[in-house]
């Protein structure tokens, strides 16, 4: 697809040449191979300009990530990414089409241009989609190490800018799984996004107790990475994942648990405490009245 419009300031002559006539000179298939791949790489350099975390680099730069990309020929109903996968990878869609189905949500169409996952690159964000290869599709897949072998290359403040850039749009992130949440469906996005800001992150070791059952509580928690089991009388009811959250009663009511969560593997959660929330509430009570 075009990744640009472009218009004429002044009177211009200009030459063009057309794929047609193109494809009827007597190129030898080298040099037909050699002319495609610089031109895929003018393409994908231009595409990985227009992509939020790296749109302040510069054109060198832009092809320093490009050289780093990998091409993934997907069939039809290929899974590129499942709820459980805990790779930081970003996919960029050259050609084709993928499904995003997220719970509880419309699916969303992805197609040729459409890039997804890039703020993986820097954080670790919940896996809260499965997405497969509708059609056979043909994506470029960029992994966290792989940036990070070139970034040294970047000039210092492209490197500021670009871990600027995606900070907020992690941010952004946390903030939609708060948005997901019953409690803030109707609350504006730019005070969920003040609310995300409070969150913390903490890390529950295998075989260890969040919450027990019967105790009170003050916080509410959502797993941005792992998996928790949900018990009650000590029999598990209940696995949850990436984007999962438990514990929102405890927000607004002092009662006792009613559940015990334990993480079943290495686990990282966000906390969100009362205390916050009632800032928050306070800051816009007409938001919860």
């Amino acid at each position: 697809p075009r990744t640009s419009s472009v218009v004429t300031e002044t009177d211009v002559l200009m030459y063009e040449l057309r794929k047609d006539v193109f494809d009827t000179l007597a190129c030898s298939g080298v040099m037909r191979a050699a002319l495609e791949e610089r031109f895929s790489e003018d393409v994908l350099a231009a595409c990985i300009g227009s992509v939020t975390v790296f749109k302040h680099l510069s054109e060198a730069s832009c092809r320093l990530v490009v050289s780093q990309l990998e091409k993934v020929e997907c069939q039809a109903n290929k899974v590129l990414v499942d709820c459980k996968d805990t790779v930081n990878m970003f996919y960029f869609i050259s050609r084709g089409k993928l499904c995003v189905q997220l719970k509880g949500n419309p699916d969303t169409k992805l197609h040729d241009g459409s890039f997804y996952n890039e703020v993986s690159l820097f954080h670790d964000v919940p896996r809260t989609t499965h997405i497969f290869a509708e059609i056979p599709t043909l994506v470029y897949t960029l992994s966290k190490a792989a940036l990070e072998a070139v970034s040294p290359l970047f000039t210092e403040a492209e490197r500021i800018e670009m871990h600027a850039v995606a900070n907020a749009e992690y941010r952004k992130a946390i903030a939609v799984l708060l948005w997901n949440v019953l409690l803030f469906k109707k609350t504006p996005f730019e005070i969920v996004m003040q609310l995300s800001i409070t969150l913390a992150l903490r890390v529950f070791p295998q075989d260890t107790n969040i919450i027990k059952e019967g105790e009170g509580g003050t916080d509410m928690y959502f797993v941005a990475r792992g998996a928790v089991g949900v018990y009650q009388n000590s029999r598990r009811v209940l696995v949850l994942r990436d984007g999962d959250y438990f514990g929102e009663v405890a927000l607004v009511h002092n009662t006792p648990r009613t559940a015990t969560i334990t993480a079943e593997e290495n686990s990282q959660v966000f906390t969100l405490s009362r205390d916050s929330f009632s800032e928050i509430v306070q800051r816009y009570p007409e938001q919860w009245n």
